[in-house]
């Protein structure tokens, strides 16, 4: 049946966590820590020390807590941390099963590789504001902790000035358009454990194998009119589609084939595609005509210029329904991927990063 509301009442909570090494053939480290924090609120109702038996498993039995609240589980295995968060637990939902895999570690870069990158734009009085939505792939049964990160930046050491909470080792590298400002994480990468340097976006966290679901937004300003883009691979990409809004505006594209647009919606939308990009490739759009009056139906500059940002520990849905409402009918075509993508999976969603 449905789900009722969980009323915001005191209860007990009960939490199992089993530890499962995703390494082939390795067994399960015997130090291994973990704590759960229980969250409600955005206030740490309760924080829990975790020991594991030798099978993996721990059993938090009867936690006492006041209201509602979402256990995120810190594991810490070989010096790489995963952070699992299970769903809000309440009264009426007081048990709790999660599974966190861990893996050996490894100094050994996998191949990991971008099986969808799809690059939203909109109209901002500054220029363009893009949102991408980025599929990262990455193979193999290790966790890679990274390489130093003075490697990828020219100055490592104004990088963690300004990033104080971040690590020292460099994972995924995400080169961003030349001149991008007002950059953000809006799914999938950890504010605390990300550099913005060099015009590039740099995750210090460790990258475990599988599937990685990104979210980033920046803002590429115009100049007299006309916005550059330079969108460069960050690794192979398989499928690459790029938006730009139908508003009378010219698009010079290099490295892209225009694609068919289903018509139709109040913000019509041009569509350039790209597969099979080399790592390092560039595509690069050129917009120009944003200073002419074409560009912007009236009244449409405060819609087309509402940030797309989430807080980390946000429901999903509501950044879902916001990307919608700022892309328009015009990109139904994408809409199911991107509303797809932004569902998280039922049970958890993992991230790791080194301590």
């Amino acid at each position: 049946g449905m789900a009722l509301p969980l009323k915001d009442e005191p209860f007990k909570a009960n939490l199992a966590i089993k530890v499962v090494q995703g390494t082939a053939g390795a067994g399960l480290s015997e130090n291994i820590t973990a704590d759960v924090k229980f969250i409600g609120g955005d206030k740490v109702l309760k924080q829990v020390d975790v020991t594991f038996d030798k099978h993996g498993v721990a059993i938090l039995s009867d936690v006492e807590l006041p209201g509602s609240a979402q256990p995120y589980i810190t594991v810490r295995n070989e010096g790489v941390t995963y952070l699992t968060i299970g769903t809000v637990m309440g009264s009426t939902a007081a048990d709790q099963m999660l599974r966190v895999n861990v893996f050996e570690a490894t100094t050994v870069a996998p191949e990991w590789s971008v099986p969808m990158r799809h690059v939203m734009m909109r109209r901002d009085p500054k220029g363009m504001f893009i949102t991408e939505v980025l599929v990262i792939e990455t193979p193999g049964d290790r966790a890679w902790a990274g390489q130093p990160l003075d490697k990828v930046v020219k100055d490592a050491a104004a990088a963690h000035k300004a990033y104080p909470k971040a690590g020292d080792s460099a994972t995924l590298v995400l080169p961003l358009p030349e001149g991008a400002i007002d950059v953000r994480m809006v799914r999938g990468l950890d504010t605390d454990t990300t550099v913005v340097a060099d015009g590039k976006i740099i995750s210090t966290k460790a990258l475990t194998p599988g599937t990685l679901k990104l979210q980033i937004a920046y803002i590429v300003p115009q100049h007299q009119g006309s916005v550059t883009v330079d969108l460069v691979a960050p690794a192979a990409v398989r499928n690459m589609v790029v938006f730009v809004p139908d508003d009378g505006t010219k698009v010079d594209a290099t490295g892209l084939e225009v694609g068919e647009m289903p018509n139709g919606g109040k913000n019509p939308v041009r569509l350039y595609q790209a597969t099979d990009i080399a790592a390092t490739r560039k595509s690069t759009l050129v917009i120009s005509g944003l200073d002419t009056q074409a560009g912007m139906a009236p009244g449409q500059t405060e819609a087309w210029s509402q940030p797309v940002s989430a807080p980390q520990s946000a429901d999903r849905s509501s950044s879902s329904t916001r990307l919608m409402a700022g892309l328009g009918a015009g990109a139904l075509l994408t809409a199911a991927v991107v509303i797809m993508l932004m569902k998280s999976p039922a049970k958890t969603t993992s991230t790791s990063s080194p301590k």
